[in-house]
């Protein structure tokens, strides 16, 4: 009887951990660092943005992808685990000069040890941003679905076609 009763408090408590939400929210202070976001490879928003608040996204960890408006920047691509009931928020950055000089070097050296591929018509996108956790807070959800939201005031550039979510003009 008291394995039941063990068996059923531990089915609730994993009930209860598989249906908790949280949140993510990724932001920028400089206007001039657009991007869209990427969870688990499903597009999150259609617009270039400054500020991107995703909620009720199931806790656990998530690959997120954040897709620069400039062409020539590399994509910064990070896995990040979600508490439960916790709102989870990320500031873009930019690298530092000293870093960028340093990647540089790492690349040029792989390059002489013929470490990777490289190519004479290959060349490198520019990684000079990258998200660095800023806070967390406590997060209600409101509802079960994912919901995003922007600051429209900010959102300056339309993705180009082949870079929206199917289904959606």
């Amino acid at each position: 009887m008291r394995s039941i009763y063990s068996i059923s408090i531990l089915l609730l408590i994993c009930c209860k951990l598989s249906f908790s939400q949280a949140a993510l929210e990724i932001t920028s202070n400089n206007e001039n660092i657009r991007f869209y976001v990427m969870i688990n490879e499903q597009q999150m928003n259609n617009f270039y943005e400054t500020y991107v608040k995703i909620s009720n996204l199931p806790a656990g960890r998530h690959k997120v992808r954040v897709v620069f408006e400039a062409d020539t920047v590399a994509d910064y691509v990070e896995k990040i685990a979600l508490s439960a009931n916790k709102m989870e928020t990320y500031l873009v950055a930019s690298k530092s000069k000293p870093r960028r000089i340093l990647d540089n070097l790492g690349r040029d050296a792989g390059k002489g040890f013929n470490i990777g591929k490289h190519d004479s018509t290959f060349t490198y996108l520019v990684d000079s941003y990258y998200i660095t956790h800023n806070n967390s807070g406590q997060f209600n959800a409101s509802g079960s679905d994912i919901e995003v939201d922007t600051e429209p005031s900010k959102s300056t550039s339309v993705l180009p076609a082949s870079k929206q979510r199917p289904g959606t003009n």
